[in-house]
Protein backbone atom coordinates (compact mmCIF):
# COMPACT_ATOMS: atom_id res chain seq x y z
CA UNK A 1 0.00 0.00 0.00
CA UNK A 2 1.41 3.15 -0.90
CA UNK A 3 1.39 6.63 0.45
CA UNK A 4 -1.72 7.99 -1.52
CA UNK A 5 -3.71 4.73 -0.61
CA UNK A 6 -2.94 5.02 3.04
CA UNK A 7 -3.82 8.90 3.00
CA UNK A 8 -7.18 7.31 0.87
CA UNK A 9 -7.97 4.81 3.81
CA UNK A 10 -7.32 7.58 6.85
CA UNK A 11 -9.52 9.97 5.25
CA UNK A 12 -12.50 7.91 4.48
CA UNK A 13 -12.09 6.42 8.23
CA UNK A 14 -12.12 9.99 8.96
CA UNK A 15 -14.90 10.45 6.80
CA UNK A 16 -16.99 7.55 8.45
CA UNK A 17 -16.53 9.33 11.48
CA UNK A 18 -17.60 12.81 10.98
CA UNK A 19 -20.63 10.93 9.34
CA UNK A 20 -21.56 9.53 12.96
CA UNK A 21 -21.49 12.41 14.55
CA UNK A 22 -23.38 14.55 12.23
CA UNK A 23 -26.13 11.89 12.80
CA UNK A 24 -25.63 11.90 16.54
CA UNK A 25 -25.53 15.89 17.00
CA UNK A 26 -28.79 15.64 14.87
CA UNK A 27 -30.59 13.65 16.87
CA UNK A 28 -29.95 15.36 19.76
CA UNK A 29 -30.62 18.76 17.99
CA UNK A 30 -34.04 17.49 17.66
CA UNK A 31 -34.76 16.99 21.22
CA UNK A 32 -33.56 20.33 22.10
CA UNK A 33 -35.98 23.40 22.38
CA UNK A 34 -35.31 26.09 19.61
CA UNK A 35 -35.69 30.06 19.89
CA UNK A 36 -35.57 31.88 22.58
CA UNK A 37 -37.59 32.85 26.17
CA UNK A 38 -39.16 35.91 26.55
CA UNK A 39 -40.28 37.50 29.74
CA UNK A 40 -43.71 38.83 29.67
CA UNK A 41 -45.28 40.81 32.04
CA UNK A 42 -49.17 41.35 31.68
CA UNK A 43 -50.87 43.63 34.60
CA UNK A 44 -48.71 42.62 37.41
CA UNK A 45 -48.40 39.13 36.68
CA UNK A 46 -45.10 37.85 35.05
CA UNK A 47 -45.11 34.92 32.81
CA UNK A 48 -42.65 33.14 30.84
CA UNK A 49 -42.56 32.20 26.69
CA UNK A 50 -40.78 30.37 24.46
CA UNK A 51 -40.55 32.27 21.26
CA UNK A 52 -38.87 30.47 18.14
CA UNK A 53 -39.47 29.94 14.23
CA UNK A 54 -41.45 27.33 12.91
CA UNK A 55 -40.76 26.63 8.89
CA UNK A 56 -43.89 24.43 8.40
CA UNK A 57 -46.11 27.10 8.90
CA UNK A 58 -43.77 29.97 8.30
CA UNK A 59 -44.46 31.71 11.52
CA UNK A 60 -42.74 32.64 15.09
CA UNK A 61 -44.40 31.07 17.40
CA UNK A 62 -44.86 31.15 21.25
CA UNK A 63 -45.08 28.62 23.71
CA UNK A 64 -46.33 29.23 27.18
CA UNK A 65 -43.64 27.79 29.89
CA UNK A 66 -45.36 29.20 32.61
CA UNK A 67 -44.66 32.19 35.61
CA UNK A 68 -41.86 29.85 37.64
CA UNK A 69 -38.91 32.04 37.21
CA UNK A 70 -36.63 29.16 38.91
CA UNK A 71 -37.31 26.59 35.35
CA UNK A 72 -35.85 29.51 33.29
CA UNK A 73 -32.00 28.71 33.58
CA UNK A 74 -32.54 24.82 32.44
CA UNK A 75 -34.80 26.33 29.73
CA UNK A 76 -31.99 28.73 28.66
CA UNK A 77 -29.42 26.21 29.09
CA UNK A 78 -30.59 23.62 26.75
CA UNK A 79 -31.16 26.41 23.88
CA UNK A 80 -27.45 27.52 24.89
CA UNK A 81 -26.60 23.64 23.71
CA UNK A 82 -28.59 23.49 21.08
CA UNK A 83 -26.89 26.83 19.41
CA UNK A 84 -23.24 25.18 20.28
CA UNK A 85 -24.54 21.80 18.79
CA UNK A 86 -25.99 23.74 15.29
CA UNK A 87 -22.42 25.21 15.39
CA UNK A 88 -20.40 22.06 15.30
CA UNK A 89 -22.58 20.24 13.27
CA UNK A 90 -21.64 23.28 11.03
CA UNK A 91 -17.92 22.96 11.38
CA UNK A 92 -18.74 19.11 10.55
CA UNK A 93 -19.91 20.11 7.08
CA UNK A 94 -16.96 22.06 5.76
CA UNK A 95 -14.26 19.57 7.64
CA UNK A 96 -16.60 16.96 5.42
CA UNK A 97 -16.21 18.72 2.61
CA UNK A 98 -12.44 19.32 2.68
CA UNK A 99 -12.10 15.43 3.27
CA UNK A 100 -14.23 14.84 -0.09
CA UNK A 101 -11.82 17.34 -2.07
CA UNK A 102 -8.83 15.75 -0.27
CA UNK A 103 -10.33 12.18 -1.34
CA UNK A 104 -10.87 13.60 -4.64
CA UNK A 105 -7.45 14.56 -5.59
CA UNK A 106 -6.33 11.02 -3.74
CA UNK A 107 -8.21 9.14 -5.94
CA UNK A 108 -6.94 11.35 -9.31
CA UNK A 109 -3.47 10.56 -8.63
CA UNK A 110 -4.60 6.92 -7.95
CA UNK A 111 -5.82 6.67 -11.78
CA UNK A 112 -2.59 8.75 -12.81
CA UNK A 113 -0.66 6.06 -11.23
CA UNK A 114 1.17 7.18 -8.44
CA UNK A 115 1.94 11.01 -6.60
CA UNK A 116 5.31 10.25 -8.27
CA UNK A 117 4.03 10.58 -11.32
CA UNK A 118 2.26 13.68 -10.54
CA UNK A 119 5.47 15.44 -9.30
CA UNK A 120 7.57 13.90 -11.97
CA UNK A 121 5.16 15.67 -14.50
CA UNK A 122 5.25 18.99 -12.56
CA UNK A 123 9.35 18.80 -12.34
CA UNK A 124 9.24 18.65 -16.25
CA UNK A 125 6.82 21.88 -16.71
CA UNK A 126 7.90 23.86 -13.37
CA UNK A 127 6.39 26.81 -14.79
CA UNK A 128 3.20 24.78 -16.20
CA UNK A 129 -0.19 24.02 -14.44
CA UNK A 130 -1.35 20.78 -14.13
CA UNK A 131 -3.00 19.31 -16.44
CA UNK A 132 -2.34 21.82 -19.04
CA UNK A 133 -0.31 21.20 -22.81
CA UNK A 134 3.49 22.33 -23.02
CA UNK A 135 2.81 26.00 -24.41
CA UNK A 136 4.90 25.11 -27.06
CA UNK A 137 2.09 23.17 -28.25
CA UNK A 138 -0.57 25.68 -27.76
CA UNK A 139 -1.75 28.54 -30.58
CA UNK A 140 -0.61 32.12 -30.03
CA UNK A 141 -3.50 34.37 -29.86
CA UNK A 142 -4.54 36.52 -32.65
CA UNK A 143 -3.07 39.91 -33.19
CA UNK A 144 -5.57 42.72 -33.60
Amino acid sequence: MNTVEQIADMLTRKKERIILFQEEHRKIISTLPKGAVVRRERGSKVYFQLSYYCPESKKNLLKYLGTDESVIPAIQAQIDRRKKLKNALKELNRELETIDKMLALASKHLQKGSLRAGLAEMQENPNQPPNQPPLENQIPPPHA
